[in-house]
């Protein structure tokens, strides 16, 4: 790693270290939560206290733990950009006339041009690219692969149904990926709780009508069929967006590596503005294996498609 990027490698590790710790603060409030709420759905049994509430009460639980899960993945892709950028650091050297005085820092000029990047159009990157001087590098390939990951809809998210599999690969104990592997299992955990607690529900639901418990009050069917199908629908909505992040996570355009090559672009022109020209360490080698490995998966999709 050069030494002028000791300063700024630190700040940014120490930030991805206290993501990590609030990631697992959240896991353990989900947890103690869950456990907590098994146990009162037990004294509510042992009471014989009438079970009308848990028909709403523990849907409302699961979509309470999912929107939990909605913030642990803003959680997780801060981390998956930390991790990129301090990739980008440890990769990074170059020399300079005169040894600089102070870290020259440029953390929140490429988080802004890695924001851009998803906003714009897929050749965001191109006029960068072109400017920036980096030393031995292809910038054909780095414009081709840098095209993959920008614009609204990147092309490296055109399969995010994938992440279903990702998901199944993590229940099974069976996750294979260069990416970070805690997120899938995290994400399954969540699944089965939102899946118990949503189950409860629809149980109770069912075992009163069959009780006859219902049949007093229409009211308490309609209010108790609805409120569970609402819950449900959410539910699935936002199960469909979590599949689509995990992908976008773990194979997509919110990878470490992804990260690693947004930047990289970003990087080089602000240290082109001190008359600095960076070169990173096997930076064709990686060049070529992304790349290798998006046209595999692309042509992996077509396949499926024909068949």
């Amino acid at each position: 790693m050069q030494f002028e990027n000791i300063k700024e490698y630190e700040l940014v590790r120490s930030e991805m270290i206290t993501v990590k710790e609030c990631i697992t603060k959240y896991l353990g409030f989900a947890l103690g939560g869950t456990g907590a709420a098994i146990y009162g759905r037990a004294l509510i049994r042992s009471l014989h206290v009438d079970s009308f509430a848990l028909n709403i009460i523990y849907p409302a639980l699961s979509l309470i733990i999912s929107f939990v899960l909605l913030i642990l993945f803003y959680k997780f892709h801060s981390h998956n950009r930390f991790a990129g950028y301090c990739k980008l650091l440890s990769h990074e050297k170059y020399s300079t006339r005169r040894p600089l005085k102070t870290s020259l820092i440029s953390w929140e000029i490429a988080v802004e041009g890695e924001r851009s990047s998803g906003i714009d159009k897929e050749d965001f990157f191109d006029p960068i690219v072109k400017a920036a001087k980096i030393k031995k590098i292809n910038k054909k390939d780095l414009k081709k692969l840098l095209k993959l990951y920008s614009g609204k809809k990147p092309y490296i998210e055109k399969a995010r149904y994938r992440g279903i599999w990702i998901l199944l690969s993590a229940i099974f104990g069976n996750i294979e990926t260069r990416s970070w592997a805690f997120p899938p299992l995290i994400v399954s955990l969540f699944f089965f709780i939102c899946l118990g607690f949503l189950s409860i529900g629809w149980y109770e639901m069912i075992v009163n009508i069959k009780n006859g418990y219902y049949q007093s009050s229409l009211t308490h069917v309609i209010s108790s069929a609805t409120g569970l199908i609402l819950i449900t629908g959410m539910q699935i909505y936002l199960w469909i967006r979590f599949i689509s992040r995990l992908h976008s996570l773990m194979n997509g355009n919110e990878t470490v590596n992804a990260f690693f090559w947004k930047f990289m672009p970003v990087r080089a022109l602000f240290l082109n503005s001190y008359g600095i020209e960076p070169e990173y360490i096997y930076a064709n080698n990686l060049l070529s294996e992304a790349l290798l490995a998006i046209e595999e998966k692309g042509s992996t999709r077509r396949k499926s498609k024909k068949i």
